[in-house]
């Protein structure tokens, strides 16, 4: 079911899907063909790779999954934005002393 899901989200829409003929070849009649090439941007690329990493089987942990969506839907789930805000203030290395934290 991710892997449907993530298939949808890596299909570039019109706007995001960048073609422009790369090569010129003439026919027998004298007509030019092009030929297109599609180049995806940097976040469906990254999507295709997680798609690949879900398909090959790799560290999402199913169990895991069921439970927060469970705990979400019952509404028990909570967040702890405590906790993600300092993890995501020493991710990006601005993170204060443990003095300052309390």
């Amino acid at each position: 079911m991710i892997a449907k899901n993530i298939q949808r989200l890596v299909r570039p829409t019109p706007a995001e899907a960048n073609i422009r003929p790369t090569e010129q070849r003439k026919s027998e009649k004298g007509q030019s063909k092009a030929k297109d090439q599609v180049v995806l941007s940097n976040e469906a690329q990254e999507l295709l790779q997680l798609q690949r990493q879900v398909a090959a089987g790799s560290e999402i942990r199913v169990d895991r999954v069921r439970q927060l969506r469970a705990a979400i839907h019952k509404g028990t789930y909570d967040i702890p934005a405590d906790k993600i805000a300092w993890s995501m203030l020493n991710m990006w290395g601005v993170a204060p002393s443990d003095e300052q934290k309390q």
